[in-house]
């Protein structure tokens, strides 16, 4: 009966230190407990869209409509730890076996997806969203593909953005400078078919 119940608990390893010296869901090496979710509910309390809509309701409405001059700010910075933090969570998450069978899974990978685009939102650099999945070597085509492509298409929607708003930006107050950039286009056809015009007027 003793040593059924000694194989039993060498089946549970610590996710910590890899222990098996497990004893009421608590590792004797490291007092890692077992019990313990760092994730919590992909949804509650712990999860990144409850904290970031905790941070949203801390900004003025100057601050969330132009939210990178305000990156500076220790709240800010407060949240981005947070984000950081959840991320290298969620990546643990990935990197165990238990993830694969989880029915949660699903519903994690869109939180780690949205914090990526939040990151790259933020100005986080590509090389630090890589850098602890490359740490933890975990080994997985369709978690690399998730983050790649939600990289990909931020990178994309932040470079359109950035030409809108130039195109949007109005000089002195007034005129678009998309408006001057055809107004210039305009002239520019004008001339050109003026001087063939001409050109073609003198052959004759």
């Amino acid at each position: 009966m003793e040593d059924n119940i000694a194989q039993d608990v060498q089946l549970i390893t610590c996710p910590k230190c890899e222990s098996e010296n497990i004893i009421e869901e608590r590792c004797q090496d490291c007092d890692f407990d077992l019990t313990f979710n760092p994730l919590g509910e992909p949804l509650g309390e712990k999860s990144f869209y409850t904290f970031r809509e905790k941070y949203w309701l801390t900004l003025s409405p100057l601050e969330m409509e132009n939210p990178a001059i305000f990156q500076g700010d220790v709240k800010f910075k407060k949240f981005m730890i947070k984000v950081r933090r959840r991320y290298n969570n969620l990546l643990d998450y990935f990197y165990s076996e238990h993830s694969k069978t989880d029915k949660l899974r699903a519903l994690y990978l869109q939180e780690l997806v949205d914090i990526v685009i939040e990151m790259m939102n933020s100005g986080v650099s590509e090389q630090e969203i890589w850098q602890p999945y490359t740490q933890k070597g975990i080994e997985e085509v369709s978690l690399y593909e998730r983050i790649k492509e939600a990289i990909s298409e931020t990178r994309e929607l932040n470079n359109k953005s950035q030409i809108e708003s130039f195109l949007d930006y109005k000089m002195m107050g007034f005129f678009k400078v998309s408006y001057l950039l055809y107004g210039m286009l305009g002239v520019i056809f004008i001339m050109g078919t003026t001087l063939a015009l001409t050109s073609y007027f003198r052959a004759i």
